[in-house]
């Protein structure tokens, strides 16, 4: 078997001046591991979600994805502008210029952010959506919600933070056909959409079966489409579409997977399949299996079944010519061997989870039961008899009814679960759809009742069709959506606006009827991240949003964060890793405007040509360092903002020793942007007299003057002015 694990590369970035086609689901159901998420990881798997489906339906051209978030409202009444070290419950804030790595670890803890987390759950809930991905080049991601300082006595936090987190693509999606880059082709992208439409022509051939012959038919049908791919399971083979469920729907009869295009392919048809039974969900899990096609690294399935127990589908075993064909390995049981091992019952195979499931799923998921799954009478399809319901006007636990049909549904008269029919009673009337709904003279009774809530897009992409809520309870969880060249507003109940009928993740549900949600939208400007064309600063080969540098020393090494999406050369990889290559921006003048695309840097608009060059480094989303003045100047002023291609970039940092033995600046006019002055920034700047700050509070003023004189030990002569 072979099962590719996935290289959780993550950067961690403690930059103490940065703070840092129309696919739908079914039902929320699809959607398991992300339940499980919330505050800043909810509100960051939510903003990817929709970033990677752009990409997969291909109306996203770039793997670098920025996510903006609102930390004081994460943390709602326990957000502080500033803590001390009491506050974070630390013995010292800062070493050597440095935040302590007791600090780095308290402000994540407030926050409880873990993009490790965020990524494994993205990869279990969306075994679609993610097919362009290389998950054995990785991704990289911020490992820290960072601050900033001036002293050693706090730490702030600015209330809004950008995190960008950046997927590799698999070479047969990038634009360069390399791998290891974030540059998307979005003509392949658009293509691969045409297998998930063959894909739900199966759901919807058998969608009149019981829940059991639907799974069995899934199951039938990926083992007639693909065979296995051996070739692709070789140690040096590339991780490519042999690996993505697109191979088994993509209706070429050459094209196969190994065993996690089998399972992901399995949990897709159940993903898009309403079942009869809602509690029935299926899941991909990882580790090491023993037997059928050999030992070794293994991706397979585990549906939970209206019978509340959970059963192995190891659809790769099934296959022909394997252990488990054809049905020896499908909804089978198995013997508990450990807590994380387990042996079939019918055939001698073992699994064994790996540590990336046992993180996302709890005991009781995990837990397979003693026995094979046997199909029972309350699974069948539409049309077939159900033993719990009774004839013509009988009374029933359960259901009543003239001819009963489906899972415990009446016949005439009632038309939801468990309500009655002609004249027949009910003591359990909750109801999915339409819920406590009596028929002819029918009457029921419930404590808690529960509609369906349907999503409509209103021109938009949307990832589920519905979800089932109690009445009385808050909505909590509303899908993704998007639309080119729109923002979302909101949600409401009204197809006619936000005015009436506004619902959020907090509203109650006090609407005791099934309803419908509409998606309202409002226009933004062509620059939105919704293009394709690459014509967007967001979607350029190289944005400079995507780009950041680190306060830790240059010997760590973090340049993935910083990577170039069309520079895949060792060399280049070697540039960034040092702090060169694309990670600077060079400039001229204050009144100018440079353009980064492709990584390569050309200035124009030059007011002043007589100025020599200064350099500033990315170190966030719209976020610049001063690495070196203007070394020939007497007078140095740092602009509050820079344009480059488009985008509006604020100056925050002086960097490690940038002026240091300038013998020439005497006076320096600095920002109240600064929210970091790094060691050495004015070292050995023997000549200087005098550093304005322009603008910002009092407040601000002192907080810069403090940075400045902790930086550098020769500021005890400097003459500090604040000009408001």
């Amino acid at each position: 078997m072979k099962h590719r694990k996935y290289s959780p590369i993550i950067s961690i970035i403690i930059c103490l001046t940065l703070l840092v086609g129309n696919l739908s689901f079914t039902s929320i159901a699809a959607s398991p591991r992300r339940s499980k998420l919330s505050g800043i990881n909810a509100v960051i798997y939510d903003a990817l979600a929709t970033e990677i489906t752009k990409i997969a339906s291909g109306n996203r051209n770039s793997a670098s994805i920025d996510v903006n978030v609102n930390l004081k409202n994460i943390l709602g009444s326990a957000w502080k502008s500033s803590y001390t070290a009491q506050d974070l419950g630390v013995s010292t804030i800062a070493s050597g210029g440095y935040f302590t790595g007791e600090t780095d670890t308290a402000i994540n803890n407030m926050f409880h952010y873990s993009p490790s987390t965020i990524v494994e759950y993205l990869m279990s809930d969306m075994p679609y959506e993610l097919y362009w991905f290389d998950k054995t080049s990785g991704w990289t991601a911020p490992g820290s919600i960072s601050a900033y300082s001036g002293t050693t006595t706090y730490v702030e936090i600015d209330e809004t933070t950008t995190l960008t987190f950046i997927f590799k693509v698999a070479s047969g999606y990038s634009a360069s056909n390399s791998s290891g880059t974030t540059s998307v082709n979005t003509t392949k992208t658009r293509a691969a959409s045409n297998a998930m439409t063959n894909a739900r022509n199966i759901v919807n051939a058998n969608s009149s079966k019981s829940d059991y012959e639907k799974l069995l038919a899934y199951k039938n049908k990926i083992c007639e489409l693909v065979s296995y791919n051996t070739a692709a399971a070789a140690d040096d083979a590339p991780y490519d579409d042999a690996y993505q469920l697109i191979y088994v729907f993509d209706g070429n009869a050459a094209t196969n997977v190994v065993c996690e295009g089998y399972a992901k392919a399995f949990k897709y048809l159940c993903d898009q399949t309403t079942f009869n039974n809602s509690s029935i969900s299926c899941q991909t899990v990882v580790g090491i299996m023993d037997g059928g096609l050999g030992a070794g690294d293994h991706m397979w399935n585990i549906v939970h079944m209206e019978d509340g127990k959970n059963y192995i589908v190891d659809v790769t075993n099934c296959d022909n010519g394997t252990i488990g064909n054809p049905n020896k390995l499908f909804l089978t049981g198995a013997t508990k061997l450990s807590n994380i091992k387990y042996q079939a019952k019918n055939v001698d195979v073992k699994y064994t989870y790996d540590s990336s499931t046992t993180r996302q799923f709890s005991a009781g998921e995990l837990a397979i039961a003693t026995t094979d799954y046997t199909p029972s009478n309350n699974n069948s399809g539409n049309g077939g008899s159900n033993n719990n319901n009774s004839g013509g006007g009988g009374s029933n636990n359960n259901n009543s009814g003239n001819g009963g049909s489906n899972n415990n549904n009446s016949g005439g008269g009632g038309s939801n679960n468990n309500n009655s029919g002609n004249g027949g009673s009910n003591n359990n009337s909750s109801s999915v759809s339409g819920g406590n709904t009596s028929g002819n003279g029918g009457s029921s009774s419930s404590a808690t009742k529960t509609v369906r809530v349907y999503f409509n897009a209103n021109g938009g992409t949307i990832f589920y069709q519905y979800m089932d809520i109690k009445v009385g309870g808050k909505y909590g969880f509303l899908p993704y959506a998007y639309r080119t060249g729109y923002e979302l507003v909101g949600w409401s109940t009204s197809p006619y606006g936000m005015s009436s009928g506004s619902i959020t993740a907090n509203s109650v549900c006090s609407l005791t009827y099934n309803h419908t949600l509409y998606a309202h939208w409002k226009a933004v400007s062509s620059g939105n991240n919704d293009s394709a064309s690459g014509s967007s600063s967001d979607t350029s080969g190289s944005s400079a949003g995507n780009n950041n540098s680190t306060s830790k020393p240059a010997s760590q090494d973090n340049w993935g964060y910083s990577d170039n999406p069309e520079g895949s050369s060792e060399a280049n990889r070697e540039a960034r890793k040092n702090g060169d290559s694309n990670s600077k921006i060079h400039l001229v003048a204050d009144d100018m405007e440079i353009d980064i695309s492709d990584g390569k840097v050309s200035v124009s608009n030059v007011s002043d040509s007589t100025m020599s060059s200064a350099a500033y480094s990315i170190c966030g989303n719209n976020k610049l360092k001063l690495s070196k003045p203007l070394t020939k100047a007497k007078t140095v002023t740092i602009p509050s903002k820079i344009k480059a291609n488009g985008k509006t970039y604020t100056v925050t940092q002086i960097g490690n020793n940038a002026f240091k033995n300038n013998k020439k600046v005497t006076k320096v006019n600095l920002p109240s942007t600064i929210k970091k002055v790094e060691k050495g920034a004015f070292s050995g700047a023997s000549k200087l007299k005098t550093v304005v700050i322009k603008g910002g509070s009092k407040k601000t003023f002192n907080k810069i003057v403090k940075m400045i004189k902790a930086s550098s030990s020769n500021m005890k002569k400097v003459k500090f002015v604040h000009q408001k």
